[in-house]
């Protein structure tokens, strides 16, 4: 994991800034779970929960997130066309399905399918990110210059944040889409949300609620927020 790291997060790594594909995406996992001593399953056919089924019965949020926010990443999730909702016997082949009241999603693939799908979602990050670059009249890398290179039109905070929408929305697509058998999370999460943000100029995070708050359970907005609190959080351990 930590030469996973140095490999694609540092400034002097061999892979730094790259662009990622599917088959990088795939390389990316295979090295990950080799380094862990496990195999590197795909995954044809899993299901998982966005959340514990009773716990928005407590009178509490659940990883900062209530049951509004959860139904508001549903809706985002399938006007991206990144999840069907749930309305059959059978998940949807080739793409995740949501049981919204249960929080459960159940994704069926191919191989095939998996990698036309990740690299959809890798596509898109790719063009948004040109699109938005083209926008703010910035250089191609460095989210720092490219706020302070923002016309009048744009508020100096509203390219950083759009940015960060980007990014937040592509992590949830792929981590939604729960490609492997294991090792979503620190590949998602902990290699290449990193690896976007450290990109575009950002710091890398230790988000406040966890990984697993991607897995569908928050709106972009507030997965936003979660990373922002966790650059502070980053920073904070450093010495």
């Amino acid at each position: 994991m930590l030469a996973t790291f140095k490999d694609y997060l540092h400034g002097k790594g061999s892979k730094f800034q790259c662009r990622l594909d599917a088959e990088g995406y795939f390389a990316l996992h295979f090295g990950m779970c080799k380094m862990a001593g496990k195999e590197a399953g795909f995954a044809n056919n899993t299901t998982f929960r966005a959340f514990p089924h009773d716990v928005f019965d407590a009178p509490t949020a659940y990883r900062g997130a209530t049951f509004d926010d959860y139904g508001l990443s549903v809706k985002e999730l399938a006007k991206d066309g990144d999840a069907v909702i749930f309305k059959g016997s059978t998940p949807a082949s080739g793409i995740p399905t949501i049981v919204q009241a249960s929080g459960v999603i159940m994704t069926t693939y191919s191989p095939s399918e998996a990698r036309v799908r990740i690299q959809k979602i890798l596509d898109r990050y790719y063009a948004g990110l040109e699109e938005l670059r083209a926008s703010v009249k910035a250089p191609p890398t460095a989210a720092a210059t490219a706020a302070a290179a923002v016309p009048a039109a744009m508020p100096r905070g509203e390219a950083e944040t759009l940015l960060l929408r980007l990014i937040a929305r592509t992590v949830r697509a792929l981590h939604v889409g729960h490609f492997f058998s294991d090792g979503n999370g620190r590949l998602n999460i902990f290699v290449v949300l990193n690896k976007l943000l450290t990109d575009n100029g950002f710091s890398p995070v230790v988000l406040p609620y966890g990984p697993s708050v991607f897995g569908g359970l928050k709106p972009v907005d507030k997965l936003v927020e979660d990373i922002r609190q966790g650059m502070v959080l980053f920073q904070a351990l450093l010495p």
